[in-house]
């Protein structure tokens, strides 16, 4: 992967986190382990996604 995509994500990561901390919501370590495979590129970004909603449907359920 591009370092330039590398940083992009990294930022992307970032704001995620400080959104959700503003938001009373802070970022779990698993969701932060997923974030790093993601901007390492060993994931890609459906994945997240789908690991992420099943993370929280369970959590509904």
């Amino acid at each position: 992967m591009l370092s330039n995509d590398v940083q992009k994500r990294k930022r992307a990561m970032k704001i995620a986190s400080a959104i959700g901390s503003i938001e009373g919501v802070p970022v779990s370590e698993k969701t932060k382990q997923l974030y790093l495979k993601w901007v390492n590129g060993e994931i890609n970004e459906e994945q997240v996604i789908s690991a992420l909603y099943q993370k929280h449907r369970k959590a509904v359920l």
